[in-house]
């Protein structure tokens, strides 16, 4: 049953023709189906990590990478509008909701929790450097920072969630997201999909760099606040002198 590969039948033929396996299986009919079947079934197994990486967001979304764009876009419309009013010499102000949501250019837009919870002065050191182990591994780590809603946990969480989309499942853990199409096995590349996830990566990268970008002006903007908080709680007290 089994035959030579004919002359003329190039990758794309192969691509289209998806009973092309039982041609080249070696074998007797048996084999020729069985190549076929486990050929159609790396296919669907690849299609269906597609699927729920792109399509399951949060459990409620058919478009993850869309849905997460917009909330990244939430917290950069948050950080362009309230993080300049912020005074490094003001503490209260980062630990206070934002009091003007459903206001101003960016309406609902505008997230309301604060920049941090509330935190002990003394633990900035293991604070920064939490919160940038975090985002560089893309996780989240323990933070000595109460429990409760913040900007730099939104922001880590988005970013854990881009790691997840990006991050395929088996059998194909070793293929990233951001990989794609290049990345494709030999055995799953067609021109259509190839297309399709070109398309993907452009979106994807897209709010790797938003949020890289919402990060870095963040921790700027933190940094200058924890530097003044430094220098307050350096200061001598009446106490200090007594």
């Amino acid at each position: 049953m089994a035959r030579e590969k004919t002359d003329g039948v190039d990758n794309a033929a192969s691509c289209e023709d998806w009973f092309l396996p039982a041609i080249y299986a070696a074998g007797g009919v048996e084999s020729c189906f069985t190549a076929v079947l486990s050929s159609l079934s790396a296919k669907q197994h690849f299609l269906l990590c597609l699927k729920k990486n792109l399509c399951e967001f949060e459990g409620r979304s058919s478009d993850s990478i869309s849905n997460l764009a917009k909330q990244v876009k939430e917290i950069e419309d948050t950080l362009s509008f309230r993080i300049g009013m912020l005074s490094p010499a003001r503490p209260g102000a980062w630990f206070r909701e934002n009091m003007n949501q459903g206001a101003g250019l960016f309406g609902n837009e505008v997230l309301s929790e604060p920049i941090f919870a509330k935190y002990d002065a003394k633990s900035l050191p293991q604070l920064e450097a939490a919160l940038v182990k975090s985002f560089d591994s893309r996780s989240i780590l323990p933070l000595p920072m109460a429990e409760g809603p913040s900007i730099w946990r939104s922001l880590l969480r988005l970013n854990v969630a881009w790691e997840g989309i990006d991050t395929l499942s088996q059998p194909f853990v070793g293929i990233r997201l951001s990989d794609l199409p290049d990345g494709l096995p030999k055995n799953l590349w067609t021109p259509s999909l190839s297309a399709f996830l070109d398309k993907v990566n452009e979106a994807h990268i897209g709010v790797r760099d938003s949020l890289d970008n919402c990060y870095r002006k963040l921790l700027d903007k933190s940094r200058d606040f924890w530097s003044c908080q430094r220098e307050q709680t350096s200061r001598p007290t009446r106490s200090d002198f007594k």
